[in-house]
């Protein structure tokens, strides 16, 4: 009787600590607005920013022209992904294997970084000093509402 009630609190701790581990993780808790101004609709940031007609248009040339410049890199990455799980999830480990994966990846990963990089640069020389400032503002608060969500105000300043 007391091994199975053992058993049975060793089995509910786990459960526990494996859902509240996985909590976080995946696409679900990344948000609707993650990637900024060159993902999404550039209608929103018209709305919030007061863009003109015109800067919209930039705006999605840009963004248009890194996913052109870029696609050749997602492709690639893809099925890298999709072998270092497999490499991870072997039955023999082979760490060589992984690190190599792991080095085409990143090395994939610096030049996704470096055009989006420069794609948001583009967008910022088409802003107004006031529209960076909103801008800047919008990314603050946001980052507020965040962390209270997802620390449960734990960490935010006690209110006075």
């Amino acid at each position: 009787m007391k091994k199975t009630m053992l058993v049975m609190l060793s089995l509910g701790s786990l459960i526990m600590f494996a859902s509240t581990s996985e909590a976080g993780r995946g696409r679900g808790h990344r948000g609707k607005g993650r990637g900024g101004m060159l993902r999404g609709d550039p209608t929103v940031l018209k709305a919030q920013l007061g863009l003109s007609d015109a800067q919209v248009a930039q705006i999605k040339a840009i963004r248009d022209a890194v996913r052109a410049r870029t696609k050749a890199q997602r492709d690639q990455i893809r099925p890298l992904r999709k072998k270092m799980h497999a490499l991870m999830q072997a039955d023999v480990i082979d760490a060589g294997a992984i690190y190599a994966v792991r080095s085409q990846m990143r090395a994939i990963r610096q030049v996704l970084q470096d055009e989006r990089f420069k794609a948001k640069l583009q967008v910022l020389q088409q802003l107004t000093k006031a529209q960076r400032d909103k801008m800047q503002q919008l990314r603050r608060s946001r980052m507020k509402h965040w962390r209270g969500e997802r620390f449960g105000n734990g960490f935010a300043k006690p209110a006075s």
